[in-house]
């Protein structure tokens, strides 16, 4: 009965996705852009969502797993640490639910009779399925723009045809590190769903220089080595919220979401890729659709 009510929800969501708007044409300008500029945005954009909901299509392939060529998916978001991920079968069969909150896990499978908890650090190690749906909450995490760049962090910026590279260290990594910029006077995100403390401050992100857009993140481990490759694409505009940038590049613009989404594990541990059909920021989440731990 549960599965024949959520599904019911995921076709009606499917039903509305005809609403979402057509991807943002480039202009042929390049918008110049220090890192400190680029950093805002970043912030600017992850703050601009308080809660979300959105219905994807996931493909998820790993070694050895066992599930089908095509995932649908529901998520909740609300801010600052809350997540709620919800795998389905063509025919509305759940497959697994993620819930997350403060860095902490449960993952239930009900076609094993399973329920996992733990770290998110460790959600990799969590049997065949928890490398890919650890993979499928980085690109969800993505999705929904809340990638941001911790207040101690430094930062490089180098430019690379036709994107920025904004190189993302902990005061660790950075130090001695000639030209960076010291960003511990901005605010950043207390607590980021889904990431873990050995990678969180450790990200080359990528940008368009025509638009400014985020299109590609490379998180990496302590030890520099890419543990992921997430690429952007297809952003269209969400909600009627209306961003201003405040000493930023750019003018006042409505929220854009990316609606595809490509994640390739660093160690070629599986892949995922998700394309949205509907994405709805800022609404009012019931506790019941964010679960518990």
């Amino acid at each position: 009965m549960r599965n024949r009510v959520a599904w019911s929800l995921v076709v009606a969501w499917l039903g509305m996705a005809a609403c979402a708007g057509p991807g943002v044409k480039p202009s042929e300008e390049y918008q110049q852009a220090t890192a400190e500029q680029l950093v805002a945005l970043v912030r600017m954009r992850a703050e601009a969502t308080q809660s979300a909901k959105g219905l994807f299509r996931a493909q998820i392939k790993g070694p050895g797993l066992l599930l089908p060529a095509r995932v649908e998916g529901a998520v909740y978001y609300s801010r600052p640490d809350a997540m709620r991920v919800r795998g389905f079968t063509p025919f509305g069969g759940e497959l697994f639910e993620l819930v997350v909150s403060r860095n902490l896990y449960r993952l239930s499978i009900p076609a094993e009779g399973r329920e996992l908890k733990g770290h998110t650090a460790r959600l990799g190690e969590a049997g065949k399925l928890g490398r890919p749906v650890q993979l499928s909450l980085w690109a969800v995490h993505g999705a929904l723009g809340l990638t941001t760049v911790p207040a101690d962090a430094h930062v490089l910026l180098h430019e690379e045809g036709d994107r920025y590279r904004l190189d993302v260290q902990s005061p660790g990594q950075a130090a001695g590190a000639i030209g960076s910029a010291d960003l511990n006077g901005s605010t950043g995100a207390d607590h980021q769903v889904g990431t873990d403390d050995a990678n969180s401050n450790s990200r080359r992100l990528w940008f368009d220089r025509r638009t400014l857009l985020m299109v590609q993140e490379d998180r990496l481990s302590a030890s520099g080595e890419v543990e992921a490759v997430m690429r952007f694409e297809d952003y269209r505009p969400v909600g009627d919220q209306v961003i201003q940038p405040v000493g930023s590049p750019g003018s006042a613009s409505r929220l854009l979401r990316p609606f595809k989404i490509t994640l390739e594990d660093g160690h070629g541990r599986g892949s995922v890729r998700l394309t949205f059909h509907e994405i709805v920021p800022n609404v009012i989440l019931q506790p019941d659709e964010l679960g518990v731990i």
